[in-house]
């Protein structure tokens, strides 16, 4: 009987472990956040879930506006192709605050490159 317990009790925490890792690998950061403790987040990689808007496609980069209702918006340059505007996506990338293209600087997610 003893026995019987104790492999059940295995068997159910192993399940609610794994419940919490795919909950928390799930989760993404607010985008007001990343603003907020800059230094935490640059040079990190982080995934952000928000609604495109401004998609932007120019010789040099291609970027668009990720808005999560935080208070914040964030500029995502990719590679890829771009969204659709009004779509709500999640996108994981690295955060760059001192991002040049000529004489600005932004505050960017630059997207992560599909793993092959």
């Amino acid at each position: 009987m003893l026995k019987y317990t104790t492999v059940k009790s295995f068997k159910t925490t192993l399940v609610f472990i794994m419940l919490v890792s795919f909950m928390l690998s799930s989760c993404s950061t607010k985008i007001k956040s990343i603003y907020t403790n800059i230094e935490k987040y640059d040079g990190k990689e982080v995934t952000i879930k928000g609604k495109v808007e401004n998609t932007t496609d120019i010789l040099i980069i291609q970027y668009y506006y990720l808005d999560d209702n935080s208070g914040k918006k964030m500029r995502v340059v990719t590679d890829k192709e771009l969204p659709k505007e009004g779509d709500v996506i999640k996108v994981t990338g690295i955060v760059n605050q001192r991002f040049k293209i000529g004489e600005y600087q932004w505050i960017v997610l630059k997207e992560a490159k599909d793993k092959e």
